[in-house]
C-alpha cells in the first residue's frame, strides 16, 4: 500500500511540474476520462494494469522516484 500511496502523490507533481498538462489534457493522453484520471490522482482508485503501462509510458521514470 505505502508504493501506491507514494506513487499518486507524485502523479500531480509530475503532471504539473514537469509535463505542464492539466487533468484532462493527461487523462485524453492516457485515452481515460478526466474523473478516472482524477480518482488515480487523489489515491481514491488503482488503475487496471494496462492504464498503469500507459501512466508509466507518459510520466517516465519520474513516476517510480522515491517508490
Amino acid at each position: 500500500m505505502k508504493t501506491y500511496t507514494l506513487l499518486w502523490k507524485r502523479l500531480k507533481k509530475i503532471r504539473t511540474e514537469g509535463l505542464k498538462l492539466s487533468q484532462e489534457a493527461t487523462a485524453y493522453k492516457l485515452g481515460i476520462t478526466r474523473n478516472t484520471y482524477m480518482k488515480y490522482e487523489l489515491g481514491y482508485s488503482v488503475p487496471q494494469p494496462h492504464n498503469l503501462v500507459k501512466i508509466v509510458d507518459l510520466f517516465g521514470q519520474e513516476v517510480y522516484k522515491e517508490c
